[in-house]
């Protein structure tokens, strides 16, 4: 049970890195005329957040599945 809950917690993690590329990285910046992929204190603390986001996800999915 922990290690196929540990395979879903990094699984969640890239699910939370690539909507923080895709976001935060490119499309937002993108559309307000800003430099793409620009990696500061901002972006780093919403790295975080996605991070958070798709670890969440992951356990929550990992346990309703479990049902």
């Amino acid at each position: 049970m922990i290690a196929s809950m540990m395979g879903s917690d990094s699984a969640g993690a890239g699910y939370g890195v690539v909507w923080w590329v895709i976001g935060p990285l490119a499309a937002m910046p993108m559309m307000m005329g800003m430099p793409m992929f620009s990696i500061d204190r901002t972006a780093m603390m919403s790295l975080v957040g996605h991070l958070v986001y798709g670890l969440v996800t992951a356990v929550a999915l990992f346990f309703l599945s479990r049902r």
